[in-house]
This record gives C-alpha cells, sequence and structure tokens, in this order.
C-alpha cells in the first residue's frame, strides 16, 4: 500500500509491504527509529525491541535526537509505555503518541511534511 505521492525527505516511509514499512525502497522490520535524519536499526544491540524492554535511559538516548514528538509504532496492537516512560517524555517537554503502526507511519510522514522535528519509533 503506497502512502504518499510526494515525498520531500528520504526518509519518509513510501508504503507498507506485509507489515513492514518501506523506507528508501527497503522494507524494515521492527525494532527502529527513523527521522528526518536517518535510520537506526541497531536499537535492538542496545537492549530493546518491544515496549516492554524501554527504559528511561533509552527515552535518553531518543532524546539525543531533538524531536518535538515521538511517535511509538507497536504493531496491529496497541501497547502503552509504563507511566515512569511516559513521564520521562513529559519531562523533556516532548509530545509522546503511541499508535498502531499503519496510522504512525502516516503521521509520521504528515509531521515530517509540515517540516516538525518527528522521531518514530517502530516496535510492532
Amino acid at each position: 500500500m503506497q502512502l504518499t505521492q510526494h515525498l520531500d525527505n528520504e526518509f519518509a516511509v513510501s508504503g507498507i509491504e506485509n507489515g513492514a514499512l518501506l523506507i528508501l525502497a527497503q522494507a524494515r522490520h521492527a525494532p527502529y527509529w527513523v527521522s528526518a535524519d536517518g535510520i537506526d536499526a541497531g536499537i535492538a544491540a542496545a537492549g530493546f525491541s518491544t515496549i516492554a524492554d524501554l527504559t528511561v535511559a533509552q527515552v535518553g538516548r531518543l532524546l539525543t535526537c531533538k524531536p518535538e514528538v515521538v511517535l511509538i509504532a507497536t504493531g496491529a496492537r496497541l501497547i502503552f509505555p509504563s507511566s515512569e516512560i511516559r513521564a520521562a517524555f513529559l519531562r523533556a517537554g516532548v509530545g509522546l503518541e503511541v499508535m498502531d503502526t499503519r496510522a504512525a507511519a502516516y503521521t509520521y510522514n504528515v509531521l515530517l511534511q509540515e517540516q516538525r522535528k518527528v522521531l518514530l519509533l517502530v516496535l510492532g
């Protein structure tokens, strides 16, 4: 499924194929994060691949990208992070939204087109 016809950023999501997001003409499988500046597919090696694995220290790592908002894609089912994780984003003044992967990909592209500093964390 194609998400958009006109992409201003090379790291936009161009489509969804068998549950994977298409970025840079490649199917990307969770876990990873993507922003206007690049992709980090090494987060599993950093110790987390599900939302339950997400720690405050790893939130700090995500925040080094200086996003305005972080979208967490959790697959077909919504799975929310702990209150401790939500509080870490709140303290940093960074918006946090948890969405199914399809909605998160679409929202990510819209925010990219608006030149917003968005980070998409794909965990499902």
